[in-house]
Formats: C-alpha cells, sequence, structure tokens
C-alpha cells in the first residue's frame, strides 16, 4: 500500500474520530439524595412492580457552570404511560420524555431495612428546558440533536410508605442523522481506498 493510500485511510479514520469527539455526557443528578414528597404506587403485592412514582425532590448534584440551576428538583415516573418528567422548584419542565425501562421492582419481603425500590431505563427526553443545554454541553453545538441518557430511581430506607431515596441521572446528545450519514461516507470512502490500493497491488 503506497502513502497516498495510507494518507487517506489515516485522513478518513481521524475524520470519523472527529464526528464523534463530544461523545461526553452530563450527570446531573449523581446518586442524589430524594429528601420529601414521594408517592409511590405498586402493583403486584408484596412483590411486583411500581405503577408510578410522584413527587421524587432531590438536589441538584452538578450545575455545569450557568447551564443549569441549582436547587430542588421534582421527577415523576409513570410505567402506564412509559414517561419520566423532571421540573425545578417553579414546577418549570426541565426535562420530559419516553423511558425504556430496564428494571421495574417492588417488594417488601425478606429485607429487615424495609421495602426495596428499583427503577431504571433508557430516556429518550423531548422537551424541557434542558435540552439546549445538553446539546451544548455534550455536542459542542444546539442543532436539534435527540437528548437520551440513563435514570435510576432506587429506595430502601424502610419507611412507610414506601418511597424513592436515590437518584442518578446521565444525559447526553445523540448525534444527529446528519452526523450518522457523514460516518457512513467516511466508511464508504475508506472501504474504496482499501480496495483500490488492493487492485493496484494485484496489478
Amino acid at each position: 500500500m503506497n502513502n497516498m493510500v495510507r494518507v487517506g485511510i489515516a485522513s478518513a479514520i481521524i475524520g470519523t474520530v472527529t464526528v464523534g469527539a463530544h461523545a461526553q455526557t452530563v450527570v446531573p443528578f449523581n446518586g442524589s439524595t430524594a429528601i420529601s414528597g414521594v408517592t409511590l404506587v405498586t402493583s403486584g403485592g408484596s412483590t411486583g412492580s411500581v405503577v408510578s412514582v410522584t413527587g421524587v425532590t432531590t438536589n441538584l448534584s452538578n450545575t455545569y457552570a450557568g447551564a443549569f440551576t441549582s436547587g430542588l428538583y421534582s421527577i415523576d415516573f409513570s410505567a402506564v404511560t412509559n414517561s419520566v418528567t423532571i421540573r425545578d422548584s417553579a414546577s418549570v419542565t426541565v426535562l420530559s420524555g419516553t423511558i425504556s425501562t430496564i428494571t421495574n421492582l417492588y417488594s417488601d419481603t425478606g429485607n429487615p431495612n424495609g421495602p426495596v425500590v428499583t427503577i431504571d431505563g433508557w430516556v429518550s427526553f423531548t422537551s424541557g428546558t434542558w435540552l439546549d443545554p445538553i446539546r451544548q454541553l455534550t455536542a459542542g453545538s444546539v442543532s436539534n440533536q435527540v437528548v437520551a441518557g440513563y435514570l435510576s430511581l432506587s429506595g430502601n430506607n424502610g419507611t412507610l410508605p414506601p418511597g424513592v431515596d436515590t437518584v442518578f441521572l446521565e444525559v447526553s446528545a445523540v448525534p444527529e442523522p446528519s452526523e450518522w450519514a457523514a460516518i457512513g461516507m467516511l466508511g464508504t470512502g475508506l472501504a474504496g481506498l482499501v480496495l483500490r490500493a488492493r487492485r493496484k497491488l494485484s496489478n
């Protein structure tokens, strides 16, 4: 393979890496402790699942230099509508979207510390005042990228009624379709370079 082909392949690889260079995430709630207001609805008796959680109130873990306002936030989850909504202390929706649930467990059997609640899943956020700040922080620009992340709500605090006492949320902007297309074009160009090099070697 000659030097020009090597340079072309290296350029294609660097281009692919550059497209995905902003694959950062932000963590507004990093194991934050829920402090009040939880209303939990369950199904299945002593061992089952969570139908809904409303009013999980917690402090922001990371402010990200002006992107988010520090203070108290409330989180609602519904297994009926597969939805998650996060609001600030003024009841303004900062993030709202659809959750693809991984775990949904409620149990008050055999645990000396009280009922166990575990909810987690991947959320695609479609509205809220945090969308553009997350895009800027994680993608380096604001151009209507999809914002998605991982949410975990868990509790084992022994209170009655049982609630959620720990919140974790990690989010980022997902590359736009045009960026995926660019990656595909780079891949096609790389394949073409390799094919031409093989043809030259075989001649």
